[in-house]
């Protein structure tokens, strides 16, 4: 998988049920969506950024959110959150049928470059946002706290791997002491002889393998889901 293709990397990410990704260039305000949903798109295939979340506000976030959502995720705000390694802004917009629903936005830089900006959204659970929300008030929440309500989190993990390089980027650990490794290769062996069960542990690295991954993906246009076995403090999870 390249970095040099993110519509197909942020493609990745929103195959469940996110309601859009667009990839945002910081220094030029413009933007790129690369999913929206069929049911649900507020932003069009590209713009000016800031213009195009000003109209989202206006048409489709609940009144009493509309200023913290504008506030919370311009160019400027988010790359503040990210220094302060808080990428999660909660608020409410309206539904087709005119409901309210929570949604939880999520960015994150893609690259060290820090050039760019992922901006995702998706439903939030309802116990999150009302076990962590005042009124009308959405809070940009550290990575750490909004993993805590994983009810709606459509992975567990998320990264970048450019196999060409063995090198990978990936979204902040919850754990801020937890190991990372340098290289994309000791991420996978690190998994296998710590998380793995050890029966499939072979089978994980043989699929991780860049002679055997790239063949899978190419031939399943860019996708492809594999199944394992995890043991987690002595139970098996899958």
């Amino acid at each position: 998988m390249s970095t040099t293709a993110p519509n197909s990397i942020l493609r990745a990410i929103v195959a469940h049920d996110y309601e859009f990704a667009l990839l945002i260039d910081c220094q030029s305000g413009q933007f790129t969506s690369c999913h929206a949903s069929r049911d649900f798109a507020i932003f069009p295939e590209k713009g000016d950024y800031l213009e195009k979340l000003t109209a989202a506000s206006e048409q489709h976030v609940y009144p009493s959110d509309r200023r913290h959502f504008l506030k919370s995720l311009t160019i400027e705000a988010m790359r503040e959150a990210l220094e302060r390694s808080q990428q999660r802004v909660l608020f409410r917009r309206f539904s087709r049928e005119g409901h309210i629903v929570w949604v939880e936005a999520s960015f994150f830089y893609p690259s060290d470059k820090k050039d760019r900006i992922v901006l995702t959204c998706c439903p939030s659970s309802p116990q999150f946002a009302c076990g962590t929300q005042e009124a009308g008030s959405p809070h940009i929440l550290p990575y750490h706290r909004g993993t805590q309500y994983g009810d709606n989190d459509m992975f567990t993990n998320f990264l970048v791997a450019d196999l060409a390089h063995d090198t990978f980027v990936c979204a902040p650990y919850p754990d801020e002491s937890a190991y990372v490794p340098d290289s994309f290769t000791k991420l996978i062996e690190w998994f296998a002889n710590n998380v793995l069960v050890p029966e499939q542990r072979d089978k994980y690295l043989r699929f991780f393998e860049p002679a055997n991954l790239l063949p899978l993906l190419r031939k399943n246009r860019g996708f492809y889901c594999a199944h394992f076995t995890l043991l987690i403090d002595n139970e098996r999870h899958d």
